[in-house]
């Protein structure tokens, strides 16, 4: 691992109780990035440090989910 990711990894651990699901079918549907922003400083990582390296994290967790 890159140490350059290692806070967007660092704030996707601390945002794993901020995924939205689809209420009818449970389905993964995203972040909640009102929440994941607030996880993240909680940890004291800059959320513009790391949001573009959490979506590609986030698109690829998606993309395993619902294949």
């Amino acid at each position: 691992m890159l140490a350059a990711n290692w806070d967007a990894v660092r704030a996707l651990m601390a945002t794993s109780t901020q995924w939205r699901l689809d209420p009818w079918t449970g389905r993964l549907l995203g972040l909640d990035y009102a929440g994941a922003r607030a996880a993240a400083r909680g940890i004291g990582v800059r959320w513009r440090r790391v949001f573009v390296r959490l979506r590609v994290m986030e698109a690829a967790i998606i993309r395993e989910a619902t294949s």
